[in-house]
């Protein structure tokens, strides 16, 4: 595993990441024709929408 440390200059560990939250989906949908950023907006502003249902899961026994 390599650290931030090793990473490289663009990693730092005393620097957080920035906060997107804020950020209007609909609005950079509208601004962008890539394919893929298009595909992707999409399935992140569908995700916005039903946030009140958001759960998160971790799963990290043994494979079997």
């Amino acid at each position: 595993m390599i650290s931030t440390r090793e990473a490289g200059p663009w990693l730092s560990a005393e620097e957080p990441l920035p906060d997107y939250a804020g950020l209007d989906l609909d609005a950079l949908a509208e601004r962008t024709a890539h394919p893929v950023l298009g595909a992707v907006l999409a399935g992140l502003r569908e995700r916005a929408r039903a946030a009140a249902a958001a759960v998160a899961y971790h799963e990290d026994s043994p494979d079997r």
